[in-house]
């Protein structure tokens, strides 16, 4: 099983960065092969309406094996209770790659209010692009909350892995 997941954060050092990797522990402890795409490795460019091969070729690439993995999870910050616009800004770019796979977010925001902000992402992927979302997610607000919460993270990943033999069938 080949799993894809996007690191969307434009800080190294950011809770979602440490979530991901998190979440990549759990998929391997589990049985998945994962790939991860950190956004910082791609060139800055803007969403604009372009066709995607106009894009620099590192998007091309992504969306090239995003569309061949078995299942694609998001790990994205929050910001000013929204999820970043660099995350947007990318789905935008790739988001035909998700079309018809299983996809999950998990997210790091700075208040527990926040929960609910990663529903209008979702909603994008579910609408726009025709995603299966996990219902599950993770969302932590600190690093304590991560070490707390290791079980957490790994019934999330044995529920996405489940889901995605699911809906291989």
């Amino acid at each position: 099983m080949n799993i894809h997941v996007i690191a969307s954060s434009a800080n190294a050092q950011s809770l979602s960065q440490t979530l991901a990797r998190h979440v990549v522990n759990a998929l391997h402890a589990n049985g998945a092969q994962c790939h991860v795409w950190d956004i910082r490795d791609l060139p800055q460019v803007w969403c604009d309406g372009r066709n995607l091969a106009d894009y620099p070729a590192a998007y091309i690439e992504m969306h090239q094996q995003l569309s061949r993995a078995d299942g694609v999870i998001w790990a994205v910050p929050v910001y000013g209770a929204a999820v970043s616009g660099a995350s947007k800004n990318v789905l935008d770019i790739v988001g035909g790659a998700i079309t018809g796979k299983p996809v999950a977010v998990v997210s790091a925001a700075g208040g527990p209010r926040s929960y609910l902000a990663i529903k209008e992402f979702m909603i994008a992927m579910l609408f726009e692009f025709r995603a299966f979302l996990a219902p599950y997610t993770v969302q932590i607000h600190d690093v304590a909350e991560i070490e707390g919460n290791t079980a957490r993270i790994d019934e999330f990943a044995k529920n996405f892995i489940d889901m995605v033999k699911r809906l291989a069938v």
